[in-house]
């Protein structure tokens, strides 16, 4: 069944009070105030409370400013860009503009680590790509494949895979020697064949905010790596190596890492791990997370 503008923005995060159809409703923004709030429709909206084409690009820049300078805080930012959003849908623009503004909202959601918000702009960033709206589209497809590895291995989700695997079907073939598609491809092989010190590496040279994404389940194959490495090596191993391997800040994020998983030190050497005596906690092994 062909969708209508509006319901080509279901799953929105934006979406309104059931019971509330604006199907074919027509909204022309005469509000001039460059910032609001967002709030959940329950009534159709009224012309003076939704900001036309003009205003709303006129709020994005000066978000933007606000966000460089980080003068606001990402409650209020993810509000003011959704509210942006919530008047591009009320009033059916879909162009560049639209675009813009999904691709803006997923990259700082990204930032602040906020996996859901980020998939609520990516998915409908792949509606409007899908139009023939012109985007980052290579930047974003990539963010799709890094994404649907993370739903992949999180038992929460069960269309990880499939998702997956349509994404990596529709790939056109000029898009697969794009650096950052590529590099997706190749995460997402050290994966498949378990090869951690390939993963770490593909990690710490993400490009974009590819390594944003990868944060979301870069603790539970560090887990996973740790697990390996604690069979194969022995008696002991250093810290540092540890740290390179699994691509860990620094030397306080490295006796963190172990201390969380409950392993132990080298007996009169803090600077080691002593793997014969050492296992991960069997909580850490089961979530595979350490958040």
């Amino acid at each position: 069944r062909r969708r209508t503008h509006y319901e080509a923005f279901a799953g929105d995060a934006l979406a309104v009070t059931e019971g509330l159809d604006l199907e074919g409703l027509v909204v022309q923004g005469t509000c001039e105030t460059l910032e609001k709030d967002f709030f959940r429709l329950t009534a159709p909206p009224k012309p003076q409370d939704v900001r036309p084409g003009h205003v709303l690009r006129a709020a994005m820049d000066q978000l933007r400013l606000k966000w460089q300078s980080r003068s606001v805080d990402y409650v209020y930012m993810c509000s003011q860009l959704k509210a942006v959003r919530q008047d591009l849908t009320v009033q059916h623009i879909r162009d560049a503009f639209t675009v813009e503004v999904y691709e803006y909202h997923a990259r700082v959601a990204l930032e602040e680590g906020d996996a859901n918000e980020f998939n609520t702009c990516q998915v409908k960033l792949k509606e409007l790509y899908d139009e023939g709206l012109e985007g980052c589209i290579v930047e974003f497809t990539a963010y799709r494949i890094l994404y649907f590895l993370y739903m992949q291995g999180n038992s929460k989700y069960g269309l990880g895979s499939s998702e997956l695997m349509r994404t990596l079907a529709d790939l056109p073939p000029s898009m697969l020697h794009e650096p950052a598609v590529e590099h997706a491809l190749d995460l997402r092989r050290a994966l498949f064949e378990m090869n951690y010190h390939r993963f770490f590496r593909l990690y710490r040279d993400a490009p974009n905010h590819g390594g944003l994404i990868i944060d979301l389940y870069v603790d539970r194959m560090r887990v996973d790596a740790l697990r390996r490495i604690l069979r194969a090596y022995r008696p002991s191993i250093p810290l540092e190596f540890l740290r390179d391997e699994l691509a860990l800040e620094d030397d306080a994020a490295c006796l963190e890492f172990v201390s969380k998983c409950k392993l132990t030190l080298v007996k009169g050497d803090a600077s080691a791990v002593d793997t014969k005596s050492s296992a991960i906690d069997r909580d850490v092994l089961q979530s595979g997370s350490l958040l």
